[in-house]
């Protein structure tokens, strides 16, 4: 048994001239008859290797069926040893989060082929490889009296935030569920100047889906942060891939982006979306790593609505270090008479969910006790109220956490300061 393989496509996706190289590995199951996966396998997660004359060629010589029954082929890449246990139709897959390594990003690339009825023969059954993942291309155009040349001269640099890196795939019911992980993700490609615009930079993420105010682009240039929330056209869709275009204003900390067309449909299965909707209407404390700074912008819609601070309070009665969150002020400022103990660190019991005000023209603190076991989630209502609890009648905004950072980059040194 040996087969030839493409992948089926409009527009390159995969590294190599979107084919096959040599020495790629996939995996194959092959069912005998009416059998599904979850039954018994006439071949069980077989390891193919690409030739140098472009066959996949098995680690072991396999053979078909003797008695004239057919085959229903099932292939994969990329090839995991592991494979699908018995009994089971699914399997995880992933997409990896350092995409600007060449190995990393093709192996990003989840493909699936399927062959029915195959009968035995001498020649190489032909296969076609249907990617399963989404890819997206982004594109910087200058804002008024942004130079091309100059955005380029920076190399400005790029991470994805917001998405799930790892989910189940059915085999049998080509869908995805489960999904797990969610990391930040460095896109593939060098940035080049092409009609005024600079493009070049890629990712492959999973379908899933988009929630406005979560997921976001953070771009760095000349040392200087800059965020692009993702806006609610955007649909990661199985098989397609879309040019997402920011506007890019060195004034600016929040750039504008949106979604062109399609810009090469590919065959692909319905997938399973997950209730992210829900599950990013809140600010997590336990995700937060307090690693480059101890303060965090809590951001919708592009604008700041609440601060989530690490900090120290000391009062006479004890000492503790803290995570509080505090509301903005109608000017955009952050209202630090209205701070809310998220957790006292180190500190078990009803302790947690006391009330801070700083009086800024003394530098003293008045703190309230607070009665609660340690709260994990933060929420920013509607009215711009902090709460560490909700009802189904709240209108609860959805939000993201952004490191608080500013960086001095002069003579050429980027110095953090937290």
């Amino acid at each position: 048994m040996k087969f030839v393989a493409d992948i089926h496509e409009i527009m390159n996706t995969r590294v190599v001239n979107n084919s096959f190289g040599e020495k790629d590995e996939v995996g194959l199951f092959a069912l005998a008859g009416t059998t599904t996966m979850q039954e018994e396998r006439y071949a069980d997660n077989l390891h193919f290797v690409r030739s140098s004359t472009g066959e996949f060629v098995s680690d072991e010589s396999v053979y078909y069926p003797d008695d004239g029954v057919t085959l229903n082929l099932i292939s994969y890449y990329p090839y995991q040893k592991g494979g699908v246990a018995m009994g089971e139709s699914s399997m995880q897959v992933t997409v990896a989060t350092t995409q600007d390594k060449l190995d990393d990003y093709s192996h990003s690339d989840f493909l699936v082929a399927s062959k029915k009825e195959v009968l035995a023969s001498k020649d190489a059954v032909a296969l076609t490889y249907n990617h399963q993942f989404f890819r997206m291309k982004i594109v910087l155009v200058p804002g008024e009296e942004e130079n091309i040349e100059e955005i380029l001269s920076v190399k400005p640099t790029l991470s994805v935030s917001g998405f799930y890196t790892k989910t189940i795939y059915d085999f049998q019911k080509k869908t995805f569920s489960a999904y797990s992980e969610e990391k930040d993700i460095t896109p593939a490609g060098e940035w080049e100047i092409k009609d005024g615009r600079l493009v070049g930079k890629e990712l492959i993420l999973i379908p899933q889906e988009a929630t406005v105010g979560y997921q976001y682009i953070t771009l760095e240039a000349a040392g200087k942060l800059y965020t692009s929330l993702l806006p609610s056209t955007l649909q990661l869709e199985s098989g397609k891939q879309r040019e997402l275009e920011i506007t890019f204003v060195s004034a600016e900390d929040i750039l504008m982006s949106k979604v062109n067309g399609e810009i090469g449909d590919w065959d692909g299965t319905e997938v399973d979306h997950t209730e992210s909707g829900i599950l990013h209407k809140y600010i997590d404390v336990s995700k937060l790593t307090f690693e480059k700074s101890n303060v965090y912008k809590v951001i919708h819609s592009g604008k700041q609505v609440a601060e989530i601070c690490k900090e120290y309070l000391v009062t006479p009665d004890f000492s503790s270090q803290a995570i509080v969150a505090y509301p903005m002020k109608e000017d955009g400022s952050v209202n630090l008479s209205q701070g809310i103990v998220a957790q006292l660190l180190g500190k078990s019991g009803k302790v947690n969910g006391g009330s801070v005000s700083w009086n800024m023209e003394d530098h003293s603190l008045t703190y309230v006790d607070g009665t609660l076991l340690a709260r994990h989630n933060v929420y920013v209502l509607a009215d711009g109220t902090i709460s560490l609890s909700v009802t189904l009648a709240d209108d609860v905004l959805p939000v993201l956490a952004q490191e608080d950072i500013v960086r001095d980059v002069r003579g050429g040194v980027s110095i953090i300061i937290r």
